[in-house]
């Protein structure tokens, strides 16, 4: 695949402050149209890599290393750096729905607050488009509910809603699939596909590798490690937890 990198770590490594390292030398790079699959058991360090990039991480945890985001080298323990790409370049889906989602606020408002203050819309396109959002995530009617008023799936539909409405490039998608229907799910692969489409890449945490069939590389952790990294040509079945 050819262009500039958009996203890379080199040797991205995690420790807590005076303790052991929790992610060893993580290297990898993307570009437009590719995607990063990383797979492994619970507890293999897969989200705290997704954290990592994001610069997300508690203040008792150390990350070293380099990045490259959205073409800008950064020091990945420059963590405040990345904070001005949230949602405008860099964007996360996390595992837990209710992490993306504030529970005083309804849908609508909160996802066209995204479209207002991240894209610089202003009020009333951002509630347009707001409802166009959640009409194309099946969530029409429930616009003006609570999250905590949703099913786990609806609440992963609307979070996925909110982390593309910035219009970011880059994606980290933490088990998307996740307890969705088939219905939703094949949609949700769609999405992934449409930011790679689009010139976006994607890394996708999951255990189900059906939800990026077409990948351009599959890393498997355990403990923190990367013990194998392929470049799959076929579709691969479902990795048991």
């Amino acid at each position: 695949m050819s262009g500039p990198v958009l996203l890379s770590a080199e040797r991205l490594t995690v420790r807590v402050d005076g303790g052991p390292v929790l992610l060893h030398d993580l290297s990898f790079e993307l570009r437009a149209g590719e995607a990063l699959i990383v797979v492994g058991e619970s507890g293999a360090g897969k989200s705290l890599l997704a954290q990592a990039v994001m610069g997300n991480l508690p203040a008792a945890l150390r990350v070293g290393g380099g990045l490259t985001v959205g073409g800008a080298r950064l020091r990945a323990e420059d963590q405040r750096a990345r904070r001005p790409l949230w949602g405008r370049t860099l964007a996360l889906l996390p595992q837990e729905p209710a992490l993306a989602l504030d529970p005083m606020i309804r849908v609508l408002p909160q996802l066209a607050r995204t479209h207002e203050l991240v894209r610089g819309v202003g009020a009333s396109p951002a509630m347009a488009e707001a409802r166009r959002d959640l009409d194309a995530a099946g969530l029409g009617d429930a616009a003006r509910r609570y999250p905590w008023q949703f099913s786990g799936g609806m609440a992963q539909r609307a979070a996925a809603a909110v982390a593309l409405a910035g219009g970011a490039r880059i994606l980290l998608a933490d088990e998307p699939t996740k307890g969705l229907d088939a219905h939703w799910r094949d949609r949700t692969i769609g999405m992934l596909d449409a930011v790679r489409q689009a010139g976006g890449c994607v890394v996708v945490i999951t255990h189900d590798l059906e939800a990026a069939s077409d990948a351009d590389r599959v890393v498997w952790m355990e403990d923190g490690v990367v013990v194998d990294d392929t470049r799959p040509s076929r579709r691969t079945k479902e990795v048991p937890r």
